[in-house]
């Protein structure tokens, strides 16, 4: 009897060992949140705040609802665009941002409609709809770095627990959960 318990007892240590995120430190988890965290800032912007940069000058040399970027932005293409933000995010909500930005979003009904941020189709510069609307994401949260605390790590996915702050105030105590893709840590949860 004790023979079979020692053996189940080592079989679960054995499956734990297999799934925990062993590879990963919890140093080198914390140390990537915050990087991401950081560029984070700035991706959540292009999407749900107030975009890039424009120019004067009209898209399409008529009156319309896209402008020019201006590309000392650092952005003068939709693929600039997602190049940052798959350097922050992870794949599948990645999907969801471009889908936001760069196609649009309406219901079956069509009562309403969300049209695309950004095109680069019409002319060989990247164009911003002018008149961008309220998104409800909460862009003046930032973090408090060092109330970072791995949650959890399983295999290549960890949570964190931070403190986030609005307008400089602690607010609530966040979890944000990152991925490893690609030989790196992405975010998998938005940071607004």
């Amino acid at each position: 009897m004790i023979k079979r318990i020692s053996i189940i007892f080592l079989a679960v240590v054995m499956i734990f060992s297999l799934v925990s995120c062993s590879s990963h430190s919890d140093e080198e988890i914390i140390e990537a949140a915050k990087t991401l965290i950081e560029k984070s800032y700035v991706i959540n912007e292009i999407y749900y705040g107030k975009g890039l940069p424009i120019t004067e000058e009209d898209s399409l040399g008529f009156a319309s609802n896209y402008a020019i970027v201006d590309t000392s932005c650092g952005f003068a293409t939709v693929e600039d665009i997602k190049k940052a933000t798959a350097e922050v995010y992870a794949a599948d909500y990645c999907e969801h941002l471009y889908i936001l930005a760069f196609e649009g979003i309406s219901t079956e009904d069509m009562e309403s409609v969300s049209y695309a941020r950004f095109i680069d189709d019409y002319t060989d510069k990247l164009t911003m709809l002018k008149e961008i609307k309220e998104t409800g994401a909460d862009l003046n949260r930032t973090y408090d770095f060092s109330t970072i605390v791995v949650e959890k790590c399983v295999r290549d996915m960890a949570t964190i627990r931070i403190q986030s702050l609005v307008d400089g105030k602690e607010d609530k105590e966040l979890k944000i959960t990152l991925v490893y893709e690609n030989d790196q840590w992405k975010l998998s949860t938005p940071t607004y």
